[in-house]
């Protein structure tokens, strides 16, 4: 069965990880996918240039893709501000949505 994946979309410090933590709260089960936790990963030292941008926002696309596709729900906590990034993921998951 296929997961479910809501990108919330918007500014820095706009209520995007707030309203996550919440749905989280009534369904424990939902997996989040936190840009800022991300970067940290895949670029210890962030130069936030273009090419490490995409390169980010790519893999967090991806691991949505994976996740939802193994079943999991999944929020994607991240600005977004890119339209391209957004069209990436509705091209890969079958039941996206963004807020």
């Amino acid at each position: 069965m296929q997961g479910k994946v809501v990108w919330l979309t918007g500014l820095p410090g706009s209520g995007k990880s707030t309203v996550a933590d919440a749905v989280k709260q009534l369904r424990p089960h939902i997996v989040i996918l936190r840009m800022d936790e991300l970067r940290k990963v895949v670029t210890p030292v962030p130069t936030y240039s273009e090419e490490e941008r995409e390169m980010v926002y790519r893999c967090i696309v991806y691991l949505a893709a994976i996740l939802s596709g193994l079943g999991h729900d999944v929020i994607i906590d991240a600005t977004g501000n890119l339209r391209r990034w957004r069209d990436l993921a509705r091209e890969l998951i079958p039941s996206f949505a963004e807020v």
